[in-house]
């Protein structure tokens, strides 16, 4: 399937028609739960609000109608003791687990969140977390350019009011002489354009194609910017405001139902606004003439001079999408790009390398780099073309088991959802209707045919329903848990700074360190959290109930009320495994005795074998043979030389640990049991835990 037509999956259609749901479900449109006082109980709306996708722009996709609720009725639920705030955030994180666990555009959410952990806005921010939709439109469209080209991602990210209040650039002004004294008492904020270049485009220093630094007269690396420069390119980030927004003198105004941006009048309209109804930070700011810094501008070896245009508003605009097309190229104007004349030559590298080290490798190679970067640099910064170069390299595509560079740890939330995408991981919210023999419904005692389980009644496409891999809905809760016992400790979207989970040039003390190799992810593995990683897993694999999720409606006794109250329900929401059909599955059905080995440790390692060729290409089978002649047990024999290899000791472990399952005595409990604690024990190897 390509990856480049497959059908995209939108967090924002998504996210709303889950919050419309919950609106249902929890009785808002209810006279009888949600009784009028002065104010009247809302009424259902008809049809549900839905993206209108039809603009060729994507930055123009706009909402259809009002938000169901209006002011009044907001407060209505409110006082009675309807908790809405939390259910936007909460929806918008949900559908992004949802969409990375069964999304059929895998490779397409794979490259939007590997650029979002390079021009990172994050929903830590309390705005940014409580506009959701706003939110989540960030991320669709990263992955709407996942493809496209690098200028468009840089462009889009510009014109984000998302990423304005993230990097405070939204009212951005040119420099003002308020007192008129003579003396500028502000000056533009400097927090977009330095990361612009810092992070987003061109780095720290001039490099060559390979990531070669480039040098100095002085033998030292040319930065590609000074403070000047910062400086220079913040005055052409000035002038920016919110396009779109719900006036607080009219705040049951139209949701959407427009096909262009709205033209905001007042430059110091209040972007801080929160709620399902602010539609500040959904759509792209506009350039107000007024408040830009007008001249030219000269900075990271570049003069930006727009001044022929007399109308400072167009003027605004030009300086901006220049200042864009030198930093990441300007495609289709059939002239070379990252050249020094027409754009910056360090961007290539820069951010090749970074697409490498969230696919295949954290060390990539100056001629591996060298490769990829000249692609990103010929087709004028063509993600899809720089991507496949990096997955099709030799480099990535030759495996060799004594190579010791290559290859990457990959993050808490990669190995979490390679287990569960691979496994195929359920809850027992289906997304439509499941038929009579559907696993898993099939084994529970509900009627599925209420039309409030499904997405498609609350305004959901059917396009979307079938562009997703399995019929399941996940509701997965935050896996960042603090100082718990247990957690991922990441969430998607949820970095602490603009500086991603970890940083790209982080490497671990010691032998890594002095090697000068990196190993970004390595960063999250301090010795607590990686404890609390494992509990995250063994939790998964050894719960009979799987791992808690988020109620649909706002609460248990909705989620009871939705489903009828059968046995279990208030544990829908949790994400499982199917251990049982996994383990019938994977054991096999017989096995015989060699030489000095029972048939159960024959029929165990198998077991392991289909288990590794499942989660590591059979990795681990590959690197650690089983010899049971030249092995001793540690336990046994105390540490020397000769110790069991990991896998020797993964297989032991399941003989010793349970009776044989192929004797007839117990054969399911058994096959299940050695199943969960060969899964367990095979994730937290390195052959799982590391990409080669």
């Amino acid at each position: 399937m390509n990856p480049q037509t497959t059908p995209q999956t939108f967090l924002l259609d998504f996210a709303i028609a889950s919050h419309f749901q919950h609106l249902k479900v929890s009785g808002i449109f209810d006279p009888v739960r949600n009784p009028s006082d002065s104010r009247p109980t809302p009424p259902i709306p008809t049809p549900w609000p839905s993206i209108n996708r039809s603009n060729p722009i994507p930055e123009h996709w706009y909402l259809s109608a009002n938000y169901p609720l209006t002011h009044a009725g907001e407060n209505l639920s409110e006082t009675n003791r309807f908790n809405l705030s939390h259910l936007g955030p909460e929806d918008v994180l949900c559908t992004d687990w949802q969409l990375k666990l069964n999304g059929r555009d895998q490779l397409r959410h794979k490259m939007g969140f590997a650029l979002q952990q390079i021009v990172v806005t994050s929903d830590v921010d309390l705005y940014i977390r409580e506009n959701p939709y706003g939110s989540a439109n960030y991320r669709d469209m990263l992955n709407n350019h996942a493809f496209d080209h690098y200028r468009d991602v840089l462009g889009f990210v510009n014109w984000s009011p998302v990423m304005g209040h993230w990097l405070s650039s939204i009212k951005n002004q040119k420099a003002t002489d308020f007192d008129k004294d003579g003396i500028f008492d502000s000056y533009p904020d400097e927090n977009l354009a330095r990361e612009n270049m810092q992070l987003f485009s061109i780095g720290l220093f001039d490099t060559w194609s390979d990531g070669t630094l480039k040098l100095n007269s002085s033998g030292l690396p040319k930065p590609t910017y000074t403070n000047a420069d910062i400086q220079e390119l913040a005055k052409i980030i000035t002038g920016q405001g919110v396009s779109h927004f719900v006036s607080p003198a009219a705040p049951d105004s139209i949701w959407g139902g427009v096909s262009s941006p709205r033209i905001t009048k007042n430059f110091f309209v209040n972007h801080l606004t929160r709620g399902l109804r602010s539609t500040v930070m959904l759509y792209p700011m506009q350039m107000f003439g007024a408040y830009h810094s007008t001249g030219p501008k000269t900075f990271a070896g570049t003069t930006i001079d727009n001044t022929a245009i007399t109308n400072t508003t167009s003027l605004g605009v030009a300086d901006v999408e220049s200042a864009m097309d030198w930093l990441a190229g300007k495609p289709g104007d059939n002239l070379a790009d990252f050249d020094m004349v027409r754009s910056h030559v360090s961007t290539p590298a820069f951010i090749t390398k970074r697409l490498i080290q969230r696919f295949t490798t954290s060390n990539p190679s100056k001629d591996y780099l060298h490769r990829a970067a000249t692609v990103f640099k010929n087709s004028e910064g063509d993600l899809g073309l720089t991507l496949k170069q990096i997955l099709l390299d030799p480099e990535a595509r030759n495996l060799d088991l004594n190579e010791t560079v290559f290859g990457m740890k990959k993050s808490p939330l990669e190995t979490y959802l390679q287990m569960v995408r691979t496994l195929g991981g359920h809850t027992y919210f289906p997304l439509v209707q499941p038929g009579p023999a559907e696993t898993p419904y099939s084994s529970l005692a509900v009627n599925y045919a209420n039309a409030d389980f499904y997405l498609t009644n609350f305004g959901y496409p059917a396009a979307q329903i079938a562009a997703q891999e399995r019929n399941v809905r996940f509701r997965n809760t935050y896996t960042t848990t603090g100082t718990g016992a247990s957690g991922l400790q990441m969430d998607p979207a949820y970095q602490q700074t603009v500086f991603n989970f970890y940083l790209p040039e982080y490497a671990k003390g010691g032998a890594i360190s002095d090697a000068g190799l990196v190993t970004p992810e390595l960063q999250l593995a301090t010795e607590p959290d990686i404890i609390r990683n494992i509990n995250y897993f063994q939790a998964l694999i050894y719960s009979s109930n799987g791992q808690a999720g988020m109620f649909l409606g706002e609460k248990e006794t909705d989620q009871k009320t939705l489903f009828g109250n059968p046995a279990s329900v208030a544990d829908f929401d949790h994400l499982r495994l199917p251990l049982q059909a996994l383990a019938d599955d994977f054991y096999p059905n017989s096995a015989t005795a060699a030489g000095a080995r029972t048939s159960e440790s024959i029929a165990d390692e198998a077991l392991l074998n289909a288990l590794d060729q499942r989660l590591t290409n059979g990795l681990l089978k590959l690197r650690y043979p089983y010899d049971a002649t030249n092995n001793d047990d540690p336990a046994i024999n105390g540490v020397d030389d000769r110790l069991k290899n990991p896998r020797e000791l993964i297989i032991d472990a399941i003989t010793a640990g349970y009776d044989n399952a192929l004797d007839g005595s117990n054969d399911a409990s058994d096959q299940l049991n050695k199943f969960k604690d060969a899964l367990y024990l095979l994730t937290l190897t390195s052959e799982f835990q590391i990409r080669k």
